[in-house]
């Protein structure tokens, strides 16, 4: 009797274990079928060629709180939400079961197609095509510009494949032989080794951003990270790097251009919960865009976009002041979450401000808009 009643209960377990493992397959393909068609719900077509000049502004880790902070430290709007299109990104990777990274979110809006967390313009070993890749095709220049390492996650997406973020030396590699234009960033004891590759393939290869010249058909321009082991040399902000960056495009394509620029402390700062930090650098973000967009009002054929790839810290804010935010920490979370980001949009073609933009959209779709702007 005891064996009987102890298969039983074995029988009762395994069917459990079966029907639970059942359900959660279920649910978990349910959920990532459910992102594959966030991926597909809208096309822009009816931006087809709206522009030949697209600046897209990436705040690493920045949600809407980080915004509203800000704003009620410095005691100002951000320039950027004043721009007339604005909305939300959802920020899911294929990984249901982790908080997007930004590797997945950059192959996201440099693909438009969902990936694992640290794939980078690859899913499943497979190379998935880049915008600046169908970009360079048609004759539109590419530059890319960060605060960070150049070998990080963003720029990685637009520059290189590789089935892990971790591949620094393949990420590389893969940029030297890409046909981007322009690279600025950090990382210059990374890619010291590699100066001769660089210098043979095609690049003025400049550690002293004072010491760049715009006039050069292709440029990269790596400098000291706040990271790495400070000189006398001046480590360049944000909106130094974006107007040399815009000028050299200017200069080398003035009949079209892709320009993606990130501020990659954000993130940083509040993955080390060091909110005063995180606002300084959103302040020179915000600079930065303003800086662009003032350089470039006067050109109808101009779009700046602003987003951010997912929100870093599950950042806080319920309307306090300078002072209160001054003695509260309001920093909960030391990593990614799955909240959604904002979008602002500055059209310079009258026509295309017309049309309706979703209020929600999801991170391929970025691709798909640039890519449509830029298309004839």
């Amino acid at each position: 009797m005891r064996k009987f009643w102890k298969s039983v209960v074995l029988k009762i377990v395994l069917a459990l274990i079966i029907s639970v493992t059942v359900v959660f397959g279920i649910t978990v393909g349910g959920i990532r079928l459910h992102r594959l068609n966030l991926s597909e719900r809208y096309n822009f077509d009816y931006l087809m060629g709206g522009a030949n000049k697209v600046i897209l502004f990436v705040g690493d880790g920045m949600g809407d709180n980080h915004i509203k902070v800000t704003e009620a430290y410095y005691e100002r709007e951000m320039f950027f939400t004043s721009f007339k299109k604005q909305g939300h990104i959802s920020t899911a990777s294929l990984d249901v079961l982790k908080s997007t990274d930004s590797a997945s979110v950059a192959t996201a809006f440099a693909t438009g197609k969902k990936v694992h967390n640290k794939e980078i313009s690859t899913l499943n070993t497979k190379e998935l095509p880049n915008i600046t890749e169908y970009l360079e095709s048609i004759g539109i220049g590419v530059g890319l510009v960060t605060t960070d390492i150049l070998y990080s996650q963003t720029i990685a997406a637009y520059s290189s494949h590789t089935t892990n973020e971790e591949n620094v030396s393949e990420i590389i590699v893969d940029q030297i032989r890409s046909d981007v234009d322009l690279f600025l960033g950090s990382g210059k004891s990374a890619y010291s080794a590699y100066k001769e590759v660089i210098l043979g393939h095609g690049f003025s290869y400049y550690n002293n951003h004072s010491k760049i010249d715009i006039t050069q058909n292709k440029i990269f321009g790596v400098f000291n990270s706040e990271e790495e082991e400070k000189t006398n040399e001046t480590i360049p902000s944000l909106d130094v790097l974006t107007k040399t960056a815009i000028k050299f495009m200017e200069t080398n394509y003035p009949d079209g251009y892709f320009l993606v620029i990130e501020c990659g402390h954000i993130d940083k700062m509040c993955h080390n919960a060091n909110i005063f930090d995180m606002m300084k650098y959103l302040d020179n973000f915000d600079k930065a865009v303003k800086d662009a967009y003032e350089y470039l009002k006067d050109d109808k054929g101009v779009s700046i976009i602003v987003t951010a790839n997912h929100e870093t810290g599950g950042l806080a804010y319920n309307g306090e002041t300078k002072d209160q935010i001054n003695s509260m920490d309001l920093i909960t979370y030391d990593g990614h979450t799955l909240v959604d980001v904002p979008y602002y949009i500055y059209f310079g073609n009258d026509q295309i401000n017309q049309y309706f933009l979703p209020k929600v959209i999801d991170n391929t779709d970025i691709y798909k808009i640039c890519k449509a702007l830029l298309s004839d």
